[in-house]
């Protein structure tokens, strides 16, 4: 028997690195794009929810929390800086978690941000931040100081 042709890392593990983060990346909005959504629509009774669990100013971090998911979202959707995008998704599941309740959708969506964080975007995304995309906005080479 012969391992000539043969990866550590097995068949179809090249697959599996691209489409892997785009399931991610659906999981992620399917299920943070209504939350988002339900802040905007229900202002008032979200605001109210805020305030009772005890969140600081609540009217105003109702539509910060909006704002970041939607644009987190955005990005997520369009393949736009996955990464960065699921990074910030990290601190509002883990706040949520720790004034609210451990619930499965908000386990679902720090698993999903921390592996999009972890895997990069996968096929279909637009602009990755890594880099050699830093150094070219920067205009130093990689690993320059």
């Amino acid at each position: 028997m012969s391992l000539e042709g043969s990866t550590a890392e097995g068949p179809g593990s090249g697959a599996l690195r691209e489409w892997v983060p785009v399931c991610l990346r659906a999981m992620v909005v399917i299920m943070v794009f209504p939350a988002a959504a339900m802040k905007v629509l229900d202002y008032d009774g979200q605001a109210a929810f805020f305030a009772e669990i005890g969140v600081p100013a609540a009217e105003v971090t109702v539509l910060l929390v909006a704002a970041v998911q939607l644009v987190a979202v955005a990005a997520l959707v369009v393949g736009v800086a996955s990464r960065l995008a699921a990074l910030v998704l990290v601190p509002v599941m883990v706040t949520a978690m720790g004034l609210y309740a451990v619930v499965p959708s908000n386990v679902a969506v720090l698993v999903g941000s921390v592996g999009i964080v972890v895997l990069g975007s996968g096929r279909y995304a637009r602009w990755r931040l890594d880099t050699e995309t830093v150094a070219r906005i920067t205009g130093r080479g990689v690993g320059e100081t």
